[in-house]
């Protein structure tokens, strides 16, 4: 028999509290919230003087990250009964049984009033009421909506692509055409993205309810949805330059990716097969950070 000693206390608390920050990482979705607060950090260093305010940098990437990390947290509150039903999703710390939904609240609460105020006392007003919006808008309307249609992924692209405006008002203070156009370009990135996504978990989301594809099952007409709607990267990889916010070599790459991503959809069309699908999810997580680096390469180089 093994003697309970202080040693073996102090291990087993530690594994406790081990265990409970895992569960808090999972809760706020903390490798997701990192991916998004990227894009306000990007778009911030953007918008900045060379070299930025370094300060103001550090307090948008900690307020963004904590109202990200609220709003993953809301979405898994209150889908806590659909997450159950779906395999990817029923380890999560409610429905595993890990927290209770008090807890959850609680640190949705702490960390969604503690983001907001950080970025108001730390950035600016505008971004923290941008940063508000998006939090109410994904776990309050988005969350509802993906039981009710694709409707729910237009809703979602929409807080999915504030976090550059977000971070474009934060290094210039004002809503100029950059900042609008760094917003456009991640919200038609999400529509392929998000459809890649539901069409390889539509089995999952329909046990669950979640009606994420613009039709009953993935097919040809799911397909041509998601190239119609990849189709305005081209044009809005184009504007920069015609609005004289970047140069000739910057565009030629923003044309070649949005070419590229476009082609991923096509043949998405073509074979409407799960790999077609899986290489379009990955193709989408190259084109956002692809984009960012060109847009910083210009400015920084």
């Amino acid at each position: 028999m093994i003697e309970d000693t202080p040693y073996t206390k102090t291990r087993s608390t530690w594994q406790l509290v081990a265990q409970k920050m895992a569960d808090y990482r999972q809760l706020g979705k903390l490798r997701l919230s990192l991916v998004v607060v990227q894009s306000a950090a990007i778009a911030f260093l953007l918008g900045s003087d060379v070299p930025p305010h370094w300060a103001h940098f550090a307090w948008l990437v900690l307020g963004g990250l904590l109202i990200t990390l609220s709003a993953n947290a809301l979405n898994e509150t209150l889908e806590v009964a659909y997450d159950a039903e779906m395999r990817r999703t029923a380890g999560r710390p409610l429905p595993g049984s890990r927290m209770t939904r008090l807890e959850a609240i609680a640190f949705a609460s702490l960390t969604g009033l503690g983001g907001v105020l950080m970025l108001w006392q730390s950035v600016g007003l505008y971004s923290a009421l941008l940063g508000l919006g998006s939090l109410l808008l994904y776990a309050f309307v988005y969350t509802p909506a993906k039981r009710m249609g694709a409707i729910a992924v237009w809703v979602g692209a929409v807080p999915g692509a504030l976090p550059a405006l977000i971070g474009w008002v934060a290094a210039t203070g004002s809503f100029s055409a950059m900042g609008w156009l760094l917003f456009a370009l991640q919200f038609f990135w999400q529509l392929p993205h998000f459809w890649s996504i539901a069409w390889l978990a539509h089995e999952d989301y329909t046990r669950a309810g979640f009606r994420l594809l613009p039709a009953k099952a993935p097919g040809k007409w799911v397909a041509l949805q998601v190239i119609l709607w990849t189709l305005p990267l081209i044009p809005l990889s184009l504007l920069p330059h015609l609005m004289g916010l970047a140069n000739t070599t910057t565009t030629v790459w923003l044309f070649l990716f949005a070419v590229a991503y476009l082609a991923q959809t096509v043949q998405l069309w073509v074979q409407c097969t799960r790999r077609a699908a899986l290489l379009l999810m990955f193709g989408s997580f190259l084109y956002l950070p692809a984009v960012q680096v060109v847009f910083l390469l210009e400015k920084y180089l």
